[in-house]
């Protein structure tokens, strides 16, 4: 004797599969637009975290340079490249832009021990230079670094250097020592109050990561002791 197949075990429809098919697009669909912008969020603080760090690196060395130097032998230089004039920051009345900023330092090679006079003041060994440069594969700017050795008489005023500044700035951009200290730094600005011995500066930096862009900017009031 035969049974009548179970309607109950029949399987399922194309009609049914093309329905789930397009029910489960939807949901994957909805799903990523839910967690895109959480997405975004995180490339865009890692992008600012990244900024911050190298900024805060390179923040930190200028402020070691500046506290070893003299309040009137922090120099800003302006023009082409290499500058053609610089100028002490101390003559500055706010805070102003800069592509090349130069810090009298006393430290033998730019890293070693200071050097003192049989006086007692620092003996003058060169500039401690730093300067924006675009980056030829990304096209942002970098802040360079490299020391510049200078003779200077002991007992030498630093207001009368500008001149040594400009060739000091000059040897060190085609330095093979120069290295390159943070990426993406679009403004270097400083001011001294010479009254205070304290120099003011700041580092700005921007970046684009796909879609998502970050600025932000860190700055220091250091208190120049020699």
């Amino acid at each position: 004797m035969s049974r009548k197949p179970d309607s109950s075990q029949r399987g399922a429809t194309l009609l049914e599969v093309l329905i789930a098919g397009t029910i489960a697009s939807i949901v994957m669909t909805m799903s990523v637009a839910m967690f895109r912008p959480a997405v975004t969020v995180t490339n865009a603080e890692q992008t600012r975290t990244a900024l911050v760090q190298s900024m805060d690196g390179a923040l930190f060395r200028i402020q070691r340079d500046v506290r070893q130097s003299d309040p009137n032998g922090i120099f800003i230089c302006s023009g082409a490249v290499p500058p053609t004039s610089c100028e002490l920051a101390s003559s500055l009345t706010s805070a102003t832009h800069t592509q090349y900023l130069a810090i009298l330092t006393a430290r033998s090679g730019g890293y070693g021990e200071m050097s003192w006079d049989d006086s007692g003041r620092p003996a003058w060994t060169g500039f401690q230079i730093y300067w924006l440069e675009t980056n030829p594969n990304t096209g942002s700017q970098m802040l360079r670094y490299s020391f510049a050795p200078a003779t200077i008489q002991p007992g030498t005023d630093p207001v009368i250097l500008n001149a040594d500044v400009v060739t000091a700035v000059a040897s060190a951009m085609t330095s093979p020592y120069a290295e390159t200290v943070a990426q993406s730094i679009d403004d270097i600005q400083t001011l001294v109050d010479v009254s205070r011995d304290n120099v003011a500066v700041r580092l700005s930096c921007s970046a684009t990561d796909g879609t998502a862009a970050d600025a932000t900017n860190v700055q220091s009031d250091t208190y120049a002791r020699n």
